[in-house]
């Protein structure tokens, strides 16, 4: 008979000698028990990470956190910014106050084209000079 066969059960973990322990015990201390139970659980969780398919772009990918969808940040934002443009297309979307022609002009802008906004211009010195004169026509039949 040689020596190991004397000797009791190992620890599952460590590898500690179990003499002593009770028969059915695999674990040599609750330090390795915790140990292998967080790496069963560790084991397990990756398991549910793995082969995951990116629902932007259609790669398949290993997940680093249990709420991970996409598969890079890029991938990620897509869809946010999709979103974004469609709703800053929907939002600037106007007719030209000049020619009334469809158009997404600047931020504050009226006019789909510089000569739009050339005409715009003109137009309103033009009615500016009206209105002074309609004024000053007014002024000098009211008489003093």
């Amino acid at each position: 008979m040689r020596l190991e066969d004397l000797r009791g059960p190992s620890c599952v973990v460590c590898g500690a000698d179990m003499e002593g322990r009770r028969s059915h015990a695999i674990y040599c201390s609750p330090r390795c028990r915790s140990i292998a139970y967080v790496a069963a659980e560790s084991a397990a969780l990756a398991e549910a990470r793995a082969g995951r398919t990116c629902p932007t772009c259609g790669r398949t990918f290993d997940a680093r956190r249990s709420d991970q969808r996409h598969c890079c940040n890029e991938c990620m934002m897509k869809p946010h910014r999709r979103r974004w443009e469609d709703s800053q297309d929907a939002a600037r979307e106007r007719s030209c106050s000049w020619c009334g022609k469809t158009c997404h002009p600047r931020p504050g802008g009226l006019y789909c084209s510089m000569r739009c906004a050339a005409f715009g211009r003109e137009a309103r010195k033009r009615a500016a000079l009206r209105d002074i004169l309609s004024r000053s026509i007014a002024a000098s039949e009211e008489g003093p």
